[in-house]
């Protein structure tokens, strides 16, 4: 954002954070390895740290919304703890949402990273 000609306000940046959740892409064509969790994690620390804009509920709900859509249910824990610590609450149909992705990946067995399951556990180690 140009600070200069349009200091940015809470409200941009979460019609912001709507448009990076509601894009298909950054570009005409998909773009490998692109994520909007980052685009949005990005876009967050611009507010908060360089422009001191607290995200507020909106905000927030926004990244849950796409860790919820994208499947990534284990971001979306930490994004529900931290809406839950400081909002007192985190919205319970995203929620519940992310707890159904967890269970799908679980089902699937793909509850663990893959990298994570190809290593061997340090209590099956024998020393000798």
């Amino acid at each position: 954002m140009n600070v200069k000609n349009c200091p940015p306000d809470l409200e941009t940046y979460n019609a912001t954070l709507q448009r990076i959740f509601e894009a298909s892409s950054k570009a005409d064509k998909p773009v490998e390895n692109e994520s909007k969790f980052c685009a949005m994690m990005d876009l967050l620390e611009e507010m908060q740290h360089r422009n001191k804009v607290k995200p507020n509920e909106e905000s927030w709900t926004w990244v849950l919304k796409e860790c919820v859509k994208s499947g990534q249910f284990r971001l979306g824990y930490c994004i529900a703890k931290l809406m839950e610590h400081e909002f007192k609450k985190a919205p319970a149909d995203l929620v519940k949402q992310n707890e159904a992705n967890a269970e799908k990946a679980k089902a699937e067995g793909k509850e663990h990273p893959s990298a994570l399951s190809q290593q061997q556990s340090l209590f099956d180690i024998k020393i000798e």
